[in-house]
């Protein structure tokens, strides 16, 4: 969950990763579960590959090496927490 949902503008040559999306999205809400952010990817095969980024764990920490880079055709899935305390 997202505050602005849906497809995002990629401008030729603009290399984003997969927190800058979600920060250009509007950033988190207060029921997102930003520590199992889905990302899904076509291979060249037809295959669907999808993996898990901690997108919290990036903004919060720094840990920029787990950030992944989006390419054309990617899918990015913020889901919901089914509780906040």
């Amino acid at each position: 969950v997202v505050r602005s949902p849906g497809p995002q503008d990629l401008y030729p040559g603009e290399r984003l990763t997969v927190s800058a999306a979600i920060l250009k999205a509007g950033g988190f809400t207060t029921y997102s579960d930003g520590g199992h952010v889905k990302l899904s990817r076509r291979s060249r095969d037809g295959k669907v590959q999808t993996s898990t980024v901690d997108v919290g764990a990036i903004l919060k920490h720094g840990r920029l090496e787990k950030d992944v880079e989006v390419q054309d055709g990617d899918f990015i899935n913020v889901p919901q927490l089914l509780i906040k305390f």
